[in-house]
C-alpha cells in the first residue's frame, strides 16, 4: 500500500465531531490513529460542529501533524454564546465560518457524526450538509459515513432531507440493526452501499490513571439527555436512581465518583451532588484519560453512550440507562441486556446488578464474558477499516495533485 508521502495518498476531510463532547473527541482520535497506523495520512481538514479554533490543538493527538481546524456554519452562535466563547470564536479567524467548507483537492470525506441524523434533531443540519456534500460529489469526492446511530425518519421533513443526503454516499455504516433498518427504509439508490459495524472507538486505547485505588471505585457518568429527551416519569426518577447507585456502591465497600463526559452534564452533576449527604468527587479530564479511568474502575454506572462503549470494550461491568435505541443495541451486542435499566421502574434491580458487578466470583465471570464480546466487536471494526481503506485508496488514486495544492492554498486563514 502506498505511503502517505506518495502522490496518490488520499486527501481527506473529517466532518462531524464536536470536540467538547468526549465521545466525539474519541471518534476523531480513533480516525486519526487509524490513519497513522495505516500510513494514509491524517485528514487534511476538520469541520467540527463548532469549536473555537484555539481549543483544537490541545485536543488533537501528537501525530495529527498537518491536521488543520476549520469551522463551518452549523447555526452554533447560540451554543457558543451559552458557553461565552463568542469572542474566542471571532478571534479564531477560521476560513470556513461562513459555510465555505473545503471543496478543492479532496479525495474523500469521512462523516463521523455519531448521532446527528434522525427525528430527534432538526433537519437544518442535514440540509446544510447536503449542500456541501453535493458540491463534493460533483467534484468526484467519495463520501463515507463511518459507523453511527441514525434514525428513525418518521417526520416528513427529516425523512426527505435524510434521503437526499444519504443518496450522495458511497459507503454508509450503521452502528446497529435499528439504524440499518431505518436507512433501508429510505429506499436509497442502488449505488449506496449499506453496512453495519460497531463504534470505531472500540480500538482506541485509553490512558491509564496514574493514581492508585481505582479498582475499588465505581464511576457514575450522568447524561442531561436523560432529563430532557425522556418521559416525565423517567426524567423525574433519574437523579434518585443515580443517588441510589452511589449509596449501593458505598454499601459494597467501594468509592463512588462522578465523571463528566460532556460539558452539558455539569449542571446535572452539581444537582446530583446537592442531593447527597456526602458529595462525590468529580473528574473532568480529557477523553482518552476518561476512557483509561473507566477501564480501571471496579464497575461503571453510565448514561453516556461512549462512556459505556469505553467501559464494555475493556471488559469492565457496566450498568446503563437509555434515552434512544443506540443504548439498547449496544447492550445486546455484549449480551448484557439485563444491565440496561429504566430508572422509573428498575431501582430495585440496580442493587442486584451492581452487587454482581462488584462482588467476586460473579464479577470474574462477567468480566470474562464482556471481554470475549469486546474482542468480537474489535474484530468487526478492523474489518470495517479494511473496507473503508480500499474505498479511500481508490478515491486517492483518482484525485488531482493540482487540486490538492489548491486545497492547501485555500485552507490558509485570511488575516
Amino acid at each position: 500500500m502506498p505511503t502517505s508521502s506518495e502522490p496518490d495518498a488520499p486527501a481527506l476531510t473529517l466532518v462531524g465531531p464536536w470536540i467538547l463532547n468526549k465521545g466525539d473527541d474519541l471518534m476523531m482520535r480513533a480516525v486519526l490513529e487509524h490513519c497513522g497506523d495505516r500510513r494514509i495520512g491524517a485528514p487534511r481538514e476538520l469541520w467540527p460542529a463548532g469549536v473555537p479554533k484555539r481549543l483544537v490543538p490541545q485536543m488533537l493527538p501528537p501525530h495529527a501533524g498537518e491536521f488543520r481546524a476549520s469551522l463551518g456554519r452549523p447555526a452554533l452562535l447560540a451554543r457558543l454564546a451559552a458557553k461565552r466563547t463568542i469572542l474566542q470564536f471571532a478571534e479564531a479567524r477560521a476560513p470556513y465560518w461562513f459555510g465555505a467548507a473545503p471543496t478543492h483537492g479532496l479525495s474523500a470525506l469521512l462523516d463521523c457524526s455519531g448521532f446527528a441524523y434522525g427525528d430527534t434533531w432538526s433537519p437544518a443540519r442535514i440540509l446544510q450538509r447536503h449542500g456541501y456534500y453535493h458540491g463534493l460529489r460533483q467534484r468526484g469526492v467519495r463520501i463515507v459515513f463511518l459507523p453511527q446511530a441514525m434514525g428513525p425518519f418518521e417526520k416528513p421533513d427529516v425523512r426527505n432531507a435524510a434521503r437526499r443526503l444519504f443518496a450522495l454516499g458511497d459507503l454508509i455504516y450503521a452502528r446497529d440493526e435499528d439504524s440499518l433498518a431505518y436507512l433501508r427504509g429510505l429506499d436509497l439508490p442502488e449505488h449506496v452501499r449499506l453496512e453495519r459495524c460497531p463504534d470505531i472507538t472500540h480500538l482506541l486505547d485509553g490512558t491509564p490513571p496514574k493514581t492508585p485505588g481505582w479498582e475499588r471505585r465505581v464511576a457514575i457518568v450522568p447524561n442531561a439527555r436523560m432529563t430532557d429527551r425522556t418521559s416525565p416519569e423517567r426524567a423525574g426518577a433519574y437523579l434518585d436512581f443515580l443517588v441510589w447507585a452511589a449509596e449501593v456502591a458505598r454499601a459494597e465497600g467501594c468509592e463512588p465518583c462522578l465523571m463528566i463526559h460532556e460539558s452539558n452534564d455539569a449542571g446535572i452533576v452539581t444537582e446530583l451532588n446537592a442531593r447527597l449527604a456526602a458529595p462525590l468527587p468529580v473528574h473532568d479530564v480529557d477523553a482518552v484519560a476518561t476512557k483509561g479511568i473507566l477501564g480501571a474502575c471496579r464497575a461503571v454506572v453510565a448514561s453516556r453512550y461512549h462512556a459505556l462503549v469505553s467501559t464494555l470494550s475493556q471488559g469492565i461491568p457496566a450498568i446503563g440507562t437509555s434515552w434512544t435505541h443506540k443504548y439498547d443495541r449496544l447492550f445486546e451486542e455484549y449480551g448484557h441486556e439485563g444491565a440496561l435499566l429504566r430508572p422509573e421502574v428498575d431501582a430495585d434491580r440496580l442493587e442486584a446488578h451492581l452487587q454482581a458487578a462488584i462482588r467476586a466470583p460473579s464479577r470474574t465471570a462477567l468480566v470474562a464474558r464482556l471481554s470475549a464480546a469486546a474482542t468480537a466487536q474489535k474484530d468487526r471494526v478492523r474489518a470495517m477499516w479494511d473496507t473503508v481503506d480500499a474505498e479511500l485508496w481508490q478515491a486517492g488514486a483518482s484525485g488531482s495533485l493540482a487540486d490538492r495544492d489548491e486545497l492547501g492554498r485555500a485552507s490558509q486563514p485570511r488575516v
